[in-house]
């Protein structure tokens, strides 16, 4: 089945279903809206909503039958026809009612169109209807018109006007819908094709490769360039680091190595005249200052273990 025939098969079965939707509303407008029915009108009404349930049936079973694919298009517009006989016969029947909407009926026929064939239908149907909404009007005149009002053509021009408008919007549309539609398959069409084999010749395949040689070869240079980068802001963050500690260092062993160097020559100079307990006071100043001073050594020399990662801890009871 090819898609163009599957869209009129759909189509059909579609508006078949619509016709059997609108036959509980005929029957609810016939049978209980409705009142003082002309003599013969009711009967007539009756009909009208049996030919539409019979024609709801019917083309539902067409479009479901083998032989719908031998001609789909007039079995289409067989269709139309028979909907347009449908719809101006409950229009004429119910021009008795004056001020009744019966007339806006015409634009289901216009839809149907326009689903059908598109802006075409969208505008050749209202050329169709016109002379229909001109009978509607002089029947409307002729039996029901009291107090006598006169042939109205603007009950004609303007729904008319009305009718072409909405045909062009709602023609356009199917049709913009049914190129996209086209365009959809035929774009999953190549792409199919395009996963197959064929779809690339012997040339294409080796130019796909190079060029993906090519592409994996510059993420990988990327991915090597961010990684020495990286590299190169860790090394300058820790030269900085290093810096700063040899900075501090440097500030914790000036201030112990002056007070040793200081007491020491203080001592020297002035040992006969300092007292015994002078002279114990700075011994014991350099003692503890000299401890300080192997203590920052020793943190020094277990910093650069740990930088060398040869540095090993031992916990003691």
């Amino acid at each position: 089945m090819t898609p163009e025939l599957d869209r009129l098969r759909e189509t059909e079965r579609w508006i078949a279903w619509v016709r059997l939707a609108a036959v509980p509303f005929a029957i609810v407008e016939v049978g209980l809206l409705s009142t003082d029915y002309p003599p013969g009108y009711e009967g007539w009404a009756w009909a009208t909503t049996g030919l539409l349930a019979v024609a709801g049936v019917g083309f539902f079973l067409l479009s479901r039958w083998v032989g719908f694919a031998r001609a789909p298009r007039l079995i289409g517009l067989l269709g139309l026809t028979v909907d347009t006989v449908i719809v101006s016969a409950f229009v004429l029947i119910y021009q008795y009612e004056i001020g009744s909407p019966v007339n806006e009926l015409f634009f289901v026929l216009l839809v149907e169109a326009a689903v059908r064939y598109g802006i075409r239908g969208g505008l050749l149907m209202p050329l169709a209807i016109a002379p229909l909404l001109a009978l509607a009007e002089w029947w409307r005149e002729s039996k029901f018109d009291n107090p006598p009002h006169g042939y109205q053509p603007d009950h004609i021009l303007f729904p008319w006007g009305l009718l072409t408008l909405t045909g062009m919007i709602v023609g356009w549309l199917v049709d913009r819908l049914r190129y996209k539609t086209t365009t959809s398959e035929a774009q999953v069409v190549q792409a199919e094709l395009l996963r197959e084999p064929s779809g690339f010749n012997t040339q294409e395949l080796e130019l796909v490769g190079l060029l993906g040689r090519l592409v994996a070869s510059a993420v990988q240079n990327i991915r090597a360039y961010e990684a020495e980068r990286n590299t190169v802001e860790e090394l300058r963050r820790l030269s900085a680091l290093r810096a700063d500690f040899v900075s501090l260092v440097s500030h914790e062993l000036r201030a112990p190595m002056a007070s040793v160097v200081g007491s020491a020559q203080t001592l020297r100079q002035r040992w006969r005249e300092l007292s015994p307990d002078q002279r114990e006071s700075f011994l014991a100043l350099i003692s503890s200052e000299t401890e300080r001073l192997a203590a920052l050594v020793a943190d020094v020399l277990d910093t650069s273990r740990i930088d060398a990662g040869t540095f090993t801890a031992s916990s003691r009871p």
